[in-house]
């Protein structure tokens, strides 16, 4: 018995042998002391060893006999002809063959121990020459030829660290002989340099092994068939090919001998002849597709389809795609389920042109992916094809089955529509019509396909079909309205311009006709039909003030240069009691009109826009602009006054400041005015800045002999405490002036009104606050 640990670690070679040697496995075996049969599978062999005990009993080949006479032969135990002799009399007795050589006096018992242990060695040591091997351990398992042997024969007990060291040293001396002695599967044949063993004395070994060199048996064979140790043959092999005694065959003539030998039935033997063939490099030769010819023969489909991969490949680089076709179709056979060489066959074919081919192989596929439930993959591979062939009716189908099939009815719409276009371009209107109608049961209130229905109707003659289906779209139109962004959207304005024929006076269709070329950006064409239904709703008797001001303002929102709309719009805004936009469409007159330099006509809009609106401020400072460009700075100081007064109205004194400051600055100092600034300087307790306008005050009342004026002005000055040198002057100026007036004996009275007579507006009373809440005034 063996704990869980141990049984474990075999289990784990069982399952990945990637992780231990064969010789790790043999020892574990052997120190477990283990029973049962490894079996060991090579690239091109088996074998099948059994353990009792932790010791090798038994070894058997492939083909699972064991051929005591052939090891005994090997050995050197017995001959040819002893062994001929032996197996003539067991036919007849029936007897064991060990059994029957140790009553023939031919040899011991213990020969024979020794001949199995050989023949153990050899298969053992074989093994270990393998390039890459699986393993699998059966416990407590032998297969039924090897009870047979064990139980009739002579059994040994072979130890498997003995065998494992055997085994490095023939790896170390098998690294030498490769160097000239590459492959078992090489053939060989002699030269004339070794004719000289045939002729001397004493080369028995040389002779046997020379004998065997025909120039079709491969190394394998021939160390087979040697009445020697296999190892020893392959040492006379390295000594006769280094001596130039032996020479390779060439690629070529290895190809030959395995068609030779494949028409002869031995296939394996036909494998290696290729696979040798192949390693040499036997360019030009086919090597892999006859190769992948034999694997499927033997059932080795992997091996198989590798080689056709290879093959492909190959005549694809060659650009011999008909090759390469056959290779990928071969392996798709060999593996439906290989995604990618399907693909590449796809790929191919398409290459070439294979159009029907392409879309055969493509449904194969399809059907693949379905299988596997990838949509992505299958919808893909259609839409690629696609945009190989644009013009193949069969793609467009699959696609719009495949959307269907997955209940993505939009997607499949979109590529019946393509289809349909397609056969259209193509001329088979029959077609297309079946497209189109296949598309409406799928979807009755698809616009484009009913347009195109009706189109072709009417091309093929149909004209009480195609009138129908107008018919069908202008109700789906009357509930939905214009479908924006339809590619066959003429049809849609066809039927329109059929109706607007019929009706003159049909002012709503006329705007569905502008709506639709708005919608395409032609413009010039919508403008069109908006006045069309315009001039329609002005005349109609039952056509309200709301109805014309869609028209008038798309018309003047495309061609905004038109004043005279603009002004209409105005006035219908107004009707419509929507005074700010009949404000804002006045302003864009007045800047229209500002920019053509016309200024009597921004007036004119000026005054629409004051009588909306009498107090508004923009068209004030609108006025006082055109004004100042007008070069009329009498009435643009009037115009900003009127301002200022308006913002004195809503206690904004900052700003009636300003707008005082720049009225005196463009035009003669309105008196009342300027008081009015002193006063609001006065209130806000700016003393510095009314100081300097009560003396501008007092200089101007002086100038005009206003004494009285200059006299309260000054006054005020001096109460404040004024150091100002120009107060001096003016108090100096006012007792010359008042001192002449005396001697003049008048006194002069001057009148001046507040505002101009020219302009009237309405003052509101003033007050004053006491704190200013203005934002602090710019200096004076």
């Amino acid at each position: 018995m063996m704990d869980e640990t141990e049984g474990s670690e075999v289990d784990a070679a069982k399952r990945n042998m990637n992780i231990m040697d064969v010789s790790s496995i043999v020892q574990t075996l052997s120190a477990q002391k283990r029973t049962g049969t490894l079996r060991v599978v090579g690239p091109d062999n088996e074998r099948y060893i059994y353990f009792n005990r932790g010791n090798v009993e038994l070894v058997l080949a492939e083909h699972r006999k064991f051929f005591l006479g052939e090891a005994l032969i090997k050995y050197g135990k017995l001959t040819k002809e002893q062994l001929d002799e032996a197996l003539k009399i067991q036919k007849t007795t029936n007897k064991e063959l060990g059994k029957l050589l140790v009553e023939l006096g031919y040899l011991s018992e213990n020969d024979i121990r020794e001949a199995i242990v050989f023949q153990i060695t050899e298969e053992i040591c074989d093994i270990f020459t393998w390039q890459k091997v699986e393993c699998e351990f059966m416990e407590n398992k032998m297969l039924p030829e090897m009870e047979k042997v064990l139980t009739t024969g002579v059994r040994v007990a072979v130890n498997p660290e003995s065998l494992i060291m055997e085994a490095a040293r023939r790896i170390d001396e098998w690294e030498i002989i490769k160097k000239i002695v590459p492959s078992t599967k090489d053939v060989f044949q002699a030269t004339p340099a070794s004719f000289h063993y045939f002729r001397e004395e004493g080369w028995d070994p040389e002779r046997d092994v020379l004998s065997l060199i025909d120039g079709v048996r491969d190394v394998a064979e021939i160390v087979q068939k040697a009445q020697m140790p296999k190892f020893e043959a392959l040492k006379i092999l390295y000594k006769l090919a280094s001596n130039k005694e032996i020479e390779q065959v060439p690629p070529a003539r290895l190809v030959e001998l395995g068609l030779r030998v494949l028409n002869k039935g031995d296939i394996k033997k036909a494998i290696r002849l290729f696979e040798r063939a192949e390693e040499l490099g036997g360019e030009g030769l086919d090597v892999e597709m006859k190769l992948a010819k034999s694997y499927e023969v033997v059932g080795a489909a992997d091996k198989a389809k590798e080689k056709y991969l290879s093959y492909a490949r190959k005549k694809e680089r060659e650009n011999d795609l008909d090759a390469a076709v056959g290779a990928y179709e071969r392996i798709t056979q060999l593996d439906p389920e290989d995604i990618g060489s399907h693909r590449k066959l796809i790929a191919v074919l398409m290459k070439q042109g294979r159009r029907e081919e392409v879309v055969r192989q493509a449904q194969k596929l399809e059907t693949k992916y379905l299988r596997r439930d990838d949509r992505e993959q299958a919808i893909g591979l259609w839409k690629e094809l696609q945009e190989a062939f644009p013009d193949l009716p069969d793609i467009y189908n699959a696609l719009a089955r495949l959307y269907m099939k997955f209940d993505e009815n939009v997607q499949a719409i979109i590529e019946l529509e393509n289809l349909g276009g397609l056969y259209l371009l193509r001329g088979e209107k029959e077609e297309a019509m079946k497209v189109f109608r296949k598309i409406l049961q799928l979807d009755n209130e698809c616009v484009q396909a009913r347009l195109s229905l009706a189109s072709v109707l009417a091309e093929t003659g149909r004209t009480k079909d195609a009138l129908d289906e107008y018919n069908t779209l202008a109700e789906m139109l009357t509930k939905s309205g214009v479908l924006e962004g339809s590619s066959n959207w003429v049809f849609l304005l066809d039927v329109y311009r059929r109706v607007a024929e019929l009706e003159p006076n049909n002012w709503s269709v006329r705007l569905k006709l502008a709506q639709a070329y708005e919608t395409r950006k032609d413009y010039t064409k919508a403008v069109d039909y908006w006045e069309q239904a315009l001039e329609i709703l002005k005349n109609s008797e039952d056509a309200s003030i709301e109805r014309l001001i869609e028209p008038l303002e798309r018309i003047v929102l495309y061609r905004p240069g038109d004043g005279a709309r603009r002004e209409e719009l105005a006035q219908i805004y107004i009707q419509a009691d929507k005074l700010q936009q009949a404000l804002k469409e006045y302003e864009h007159l007045v800047n229209s009109a500002i920019e053509e330099k016309n200024w009597d006509t921004a007036l004119t809009y000026c005054d629409k826009m004051r009588q909306i609106e009498p107090l508004r401020l923009d068209t004030f400072k609108k006025m006082a602009t055109i004004y100042g460009l007008k070069g009329e700075a009498e009435k643009q100081a009037e115009i900003l006054r009127q301002i200022a007064w308006l913002y004195i109205c809503t206690s904004e004194y900052s700003a009636a400041e300003k707008a005082l400051e720049e009225a005196s600055e463009v035009g003669a100092s309105d008196l009342g005015s300027l008081l009015l600034l002193a006063e609001i300087y006065r209130k806000r307790n700016e003393r510095e800045r009314l100081n300097g306008l009560l003396l501008r005050l007092a200089a101007t009342a002086v100038k005009q002999q206003d004494i009285g004026l200059a006299d309260r002005f000054l006054k005020e000055l001096g109460d404040a405490d004024c150091k100002d040198e120009r107060f001096f002057e003016l108090k100096s100026k006012l007792e010359r002036l008042r001192t002449l007036l005396k001697e003049a004996d008048r006194i002069p009275v001057i009148e001046r009104p507040l505002l101009s007579d020219k302009i009237k507006i309405i003052k509101p009373p003033i007050e004053i606050p006491e704190t200013e809440k203005e934002q602090e005034e710019p200096e004076e």
